[in-house]
C-alpha cells in the first residue's frame, strides 16, 4: 500500500476449471443429522465450494416456532461443510434449517441462479430477498 517491498517472495498457484454456470442446488447437499439429547454437530456437506463469509451468517438454525437455536458455526472441508454445535442439547422434535438467498458460491452463483445469467430486461441484475427453509426432524 505504501510503496515497500515484502520481507520475502510470495508465490500464489490457482488451478482453473470449466465454468460453473448453475444455481446453488440446495436438494444436492447432504445432510447429517444428530442423535437426540446430545451435542453433536447437525452438518451439511456440499458438493462445490461455497462463500466462506457468507455461510458464517446466510445459513441458521431454528425451533419449529421460528426461534433462533444458539451455538457454534464451524466451516471446514475447503468451504464444502457447514457443522453447527448447538450450546444445549438437542431436544427431539423439528427444527428450520434458514438460508438466506445472499448465500454464493465461490463463482458467485446463488440459490437464485448463476452468477452469469442474463440480465432484465431494464439492464438490472434481478435481486430478491427470499428465505428459504427446511425442516429437519430429529428423533
Amino acid at each position: 500500500m505504501s510503496g515497500r517491498p515484502l520481507r520475502t517472495s510470495f508465490r500464489k498457484t490457482f488451478h482453473v476449471v470449466g465454468a460453473i454456470r448453475e444455481a446453488i442446488a440446495v436438494e444436492q447437499w447432504k445432510i447429517r443429522l444428530p442423535k437426540p439429547k446430545s451435542r453433536e454437530s447437525l452438518e451439511l456437506t456440499f458438493p462445490r465450494p461455497l462463500d466462506w463469509a457468507l455461510l458464517w451468517h446466510t445459513l441458521s438454525v431454528a425451533s419449529e416456532d421460528g426461534r433462533p437455536i444458539e451455538g457454534h458455526i464451524a466451516i471446514d472441508q475447503s468451504e464444502r461443510r457447514w457443522s453447527f454445535t448447538p450450546k444445549s442439547f438437542w431436544s427431539s422434535g423439528s427444527y428450520c434449517f434458514c438460508i438466506e438467498s445472499s448465500l454464493e458460491d465461490v463463482c458467485g452463483s446463488s440459490l437464485l441462479g448463476p452468477f452469469d445469467r442474463p440480465l432484465r430486461s431494464t439492464g438490472k441484475q434481478g435481486c430478491k430477498t427470499v428465505r428459504w427453509s427446511r425442516l429437519l426432524l430429529i428423533a
